[in-house]
């Protein structure tokens, strides 16, 4: 590889990771992040240094629960070191950007040796870093799947290179990441035996994917899980997502709608490649896990483009389409092929971007880069943080939790409160354009959500600590501290910043 492509391939890895992390910064300085992202890492992470285990209280149901019992993800254990050194949410948010930007590397490695020409496989590599569905996964917090796009695209280069110990032990670090993915080692040993005619190894490591998947599923997360099941199966939980999988009725409910979301789930992800990743059907089996698990999924947010869940495919993508371009294109169509796939995947992520009407669409809304609180807002969290201290059980709207002190027990108002004595809110509604993004700001239905806090502040059991500037804390049995006539006018004011928003979406539809 010349300098000239090396330079340019780590530049653009470079130049990614800094635009990820600069809107990361960004949306979490305008108060546009969520508690269920990075925060969570943090609490598991402040917990374990606290002697208090791998343990979070902010997903369901609710309850200091071991990790591993709501999602496996071992490989988190490897982020302590850091966190002890830079105990901030922003250190996450620093990793996720760095993580799905240098998968770009072994995907260029990869189409290198496939199309055996560097100018091509650089651009390879850069239709990887344009894509919106690595963007967003990358802007939109730290989640343990940042690490899958780096882990699959090695993985792919030790099958196109023939590494059986390297493809073996980057199988076991991938299963560490999360629950599902011995599915995808299962996909990989059958496109080595598939590739290579060897089904001693392939199907032995196809065997070994999904000998884990099922101990991991029936041992393991049962084992930590509060609810004796995993979380994501359980009908009763607020996370269900495939708990219809395991009911008749379920999936005679269900499969219609469930097909047809697939179906076009699966267009959103191949039509910026032309469809082409299909003439190489063998080579997209390693996706196999999160191709179902966001397929099947009964959310939404699972097959959108603005969301984190169909990072992972990105890599094994792009080499379906390299392995479809060698075999069926002519080399003299191929710059043309290369071409056209880059004007299609650029106008595919722009249009994503200039989406008007979409309750997606805000996480484009920023205007500038913006990388500190408002001095106002600054001067807020500094106050609460103080006034609750590091260790007391709080509750706190979702985009209002990743800015408190992490600690042992944290719920996601207006979903739990747990035993909580103070609840943080900030009345003032972060968006313009948009009313929610992935369950921002308030991680349930806005009306929901303004039910309940007009219902807290004519709750005589709940005082008025703190209020200033729009952000509010409420304590539980304690006298008024501070105004709540003001408290019930930053209210009222809030519920007019949505309706104007909610006027300004309805303009703007067609």
């Amino acid at each position: 590889m010349s300098m000239r492509i090396f330079s340019a391939l780590f530049f653009c890895i470079a130049a990614q990771a800094a635009l990820t992390l600069c809107y990361s910064l960004s949306l979490h300085y305008e108060l546009k992040t969520s508690g269920f992202d990075s925060m969570v890492y943090a609490q598991l992470m402040q917990n374990f240094l606290d002697g208090k285990g791998f343990t979070s209280s902010i997903n369901p149901p609710y309850v200091p629960q071991y990790w591993l019992g709501f999602h496996f993800s071992p490989i988190l254990y490897l982020i302590l070191p850091v966190y002890y050194f830079f105990p901030h949410i922003e250190t996450f948010m620093a990793i996720a950007s760095v993580s799905v930007a240098l998968a770009a590397w072994p995907i260029f490695l990869c189409a290198r040796t496939i199309l055996q020409n560097s100018s091509r496989a650089l651009l390879i590599a850069l239709i990887y870093l344009c894509s919106p569905f690595v963007i967003n996964g990358a802007i939109l917090g730290f989640h343990e799947v940042d690490f899958v796009p780096l882990c699959m695209g090695w993985m792919l280069w030790a099958v196109i290179h023939k590494k059986c110990s390297a493809l073996l032990i980057l199988s076991t670090v991938l299963m560490c990441i999360k629950e599902h993915y011995g599915l995808s080692v299962a996909g990989f040993g059958l496109l080595w035996a598939w590739q290579y005619r060897e089904c001693k190894f392939g199907f032995g490591l196809a065997a070994f994917g999904l000998a884990a998947l099922c101990f991991i599923f029936a041992v393991i997360i049962p084992h930590f899980n509060p609810m004796g099941a995993p979380t994501m199966l359980n009908a009763a939980s607020a996370e269900d997502r495939f708990s219809w999988v395991m009911s008749r009725s379920g999936i005679e409910a269900h499969i219609a709608a469930i097909a047809n979301d697939g179906f076009w789930y699966g267009v959103k992800l191949l039509l910026p490649f032309l469809l082409l990743p299909l003439g190489s059907l063998m080579w997209l089996l390693p996706g196999i896990a999160d191709a179902a698990a966001n397929s099947l999924s009964l959310q939404i947010m699972m097959r959108s483009p603005f969301s984190y869940h169909s990072m992972a495919l990105m890599p094994v993508i792009m080499i379906a389409l390299c392995q479809t371009i060698k075999k069926y294109v002519p080399e003299k169509k191929t710059n043309d092929v290369m071409l056209a796939l880059v004007v299609a995947s650029t106008c595919y992520a722009y249009i994503q971007l200039a989406l008007p009407v979409s309750d997606m669409s805000n996480v484009w809304e920023l205007s500038a880069p913006q990388f500190a609180y408002a001095q106002t807002d600054r001067k807020a969290i500094d106050d609460i943080n103080a006034l609750i201290g590091k260790d007391a059980p709080v509750a706190a709207q979702a985009n209002i939790l990743p800015h408190l002190h992490p600690r042992f027990e944290m719920f996601p108002y207006p979903l739990a409160t747990g035993n909580a004595n103070r609840i943080v809110l900030h009345l003032a509604f972060p968006f313009t354009h948009a009313l929610s993004l992935l369950g921002i700001p308030y991680s349930v239905a806005n009306p929901t959500y303004f039910s309940s806090v007009e219902s807290l502040l004519h709750d005589p059991a709940w005082g008025v600590a703190y209020y200033s500037n729009r952000w509010l804390v409420m304590q539980r049995n304690a006298p008024d501290k501070a105004s709540r006539k003001d408290a019930l006018e930053g209210y009222a004011k809030l519920r007019e910043d949505y309706a104007q928003v909610q006027n300004t979406m309805r303009r703007a539809r067609p």
